[in-house]
């Protein structure tokens, strides 16, 4: 009975050593040059301009819950990646998650897992566009529902059922999901991480349109930085809205009223001063 509780200790340990080693050894490759100096610069806060509150805030200016049979994107959508197997799509596979909503929803795996790596160490990286979104110069809030599932978030019966290992994916630095807000020449003009764990939550961000951009594109970036533990099923996406405030119009007797005290104001200080 010692001898065993030895020999397990001093499994353990190797084991603790040797991935400890691995870790060490490990690179952070980011596939997508555009992307490089952002991901590798970024300081994660604690919550990523994510706001809380509705995640419409007035009128729907766009909006896709990808469910559209047969096609691989919805209209206008493009997409670049480094693997032809592991791509965004839209689809409900592997069936868990699936969807948010029936009957699909945008993610990026090969239907089974994003384990696509092209032998070179660097890991998959897929990248994913909306069409040309006219904002108009206004701010905007995007909002959509997410689940993910990579080496630091995971799901694992551990025989009765029950949820096995689980890391949040905040600072996981492996396996991650960005969304940018690019301008009509596709430059960047604000970056956000998208958390998110294997279980479907809604994620909603703030951009505020600084530069009072007329036209803007949201892309969805996931990026595995090497080849180890690719094994799972990836980024979910499902039921895009973004929105913008909706200016109260001036009602027409607010206007006449106004100009017309305005233009009394005006006469009566003529005549006090003649």
């Amino acid at each position: 009975m010692k001898k065993l509780l030895l020999l397990t200790f001093l499994f353990a340990f190797v084991a603790t050593i040797a991935g400890f080693a691995q870790n060490q050894q490990r690179t952070r490759n980011v596939g997508n040059e555009k992307y490089r100096d952002l991901i590798e610069n970024y300081r994660y806060p604690e919550n990523d301009a994510q706001i809380t509150n509705s995640p419409v805030r007035g009128e729907i200016i766009f909006s896709e819950n990808f469910d559209e049979a047969g096609l691989d994107l919805p209209a206008g959508w493009t997409k670049d990646g480094s693997s032809i197997d592991c791509t965004w799509k839209m689809d409900n596979s592997p069936a868990v998650p699936g969807y948010y909503s029936a009957g699909g929803s945008l993610n990026f795996n090969n239907g089974y897992n994003f384990e696509c790596d092209e032998g070179d160490g660097n890991g998959t990286w897929g990248a994913v566009t909306t069409p040309l979104i006219q904002v108009n110069g206004n701010p905007i809030t995007i909002s959509f529902m997410f689940n993910q599932e990579n080496e630091c978030n995971y799901y694992e019966d551990d025989g009765g059922g029950e949820p096995g290992p689980y890391a949040p994916t905040l600072e996981c630095y492996y396996d991650e999901t960005w969304m940018a807000i690019l301008d009509e020449n596709e430059d960047v003009i604000e970056w956000f991480y998208v958390d998110g764990t294997y279980a479907w939550n809604q994620n909603t961000y703030e951009f505020l349109n600084p530069d009072a951009d007329q036209y803007i594109k949201v892309q969805f970036y996931f990026d595995t930085y090497d080849d180890i533990a690719n094994d799972f099923y990836g980024p979910f996406i499902d039921d895009l809205t973004i929105s913008q405030a909706v200016a109260t119009p001036i009602p027409g007797w607010a206007l006449i009223i106004g100009i017309s005290l305005m233009v009394a104001f005006t006469f009566f200080r003529i005549r006090r001063q003649a």
